[in-house]
């Protein structure tokens, strides 16, 4: 507890858990504590704030042991930022497959090829919060990908139909 909150040892001997969760959780302690009279162990996770008030997620194993002649808590606590980390990039990912999904419900609906690459290029702008999209189409016999869409700051810097030879440009690779 030290190494992960950053407290001394005497510091967190005069704390209460409250001390240490974020407030939004604290409520959540008396409940915790009730739930653990009723079973033999239990495990959950909470954010606890370290020392220099960044939060911590940590998942405790909890169960209540005899120790010094009294009940007393015994909590296994084990850092999850990754899996959390891990958790908002697997979100982030569902996200744009939901968006993706969303573009094929769109292009079904729609029946000009130019309308669904329009409203394409503004669902990825507008969801994936780039700057700038463009959908480009390969023109086989001039050798050249064509723009046929574009959403984002610099729509006013490219005319309709822009075009670039397929060996000038990395998507053309």
């Amino acid at each position: 507890a030290c190494e992960f909150l950053g407290y001394t040892r005497e510091q967190l001997l005069r704390m209460t858990p409250a001390d240490v969760t974020v407030p939004e959780l604290i409520a959540k302690i008396p409940v915790l504590n009730a739930q653990l009279q009723h079973e033999d162990h239990i495990c959950f996770e909470m954010v606890l704030r370290r020392r220099d008030g960044t939060p911590l997620p940590m998942e405790l194993n909890s169960r209540i042991i005899e120790y010094a002649g009294g009940p007393a808590v015994l909590s296994i606590a084990r850092d999850i930022t990754e899996r959390k980390r891990g958790e908002e990039a697997l979100a982030r990912w569902a996200a744009q497959l939901a968006l993706l999904s969303n573009v094929g419900r769109q292009i079904a609906a729609i029946l000009g090829l130019e309308q669904v690459l329009e409203r394409a290029a503004q669902l990825v702008h507008d969801n994936f919060g780039y700057h700038h999209v463009a959908l480009f189409i390969v023109d086989s016999e001039r050798r050249e990908l064509v723009m046929k869409a574009i959403a984002g700051e610099f729509v006013n810097l490219f005319p309709r139909n822009h075009r670039i030879p397929l060996d000038q440009v990395m998507g053309g690779w």
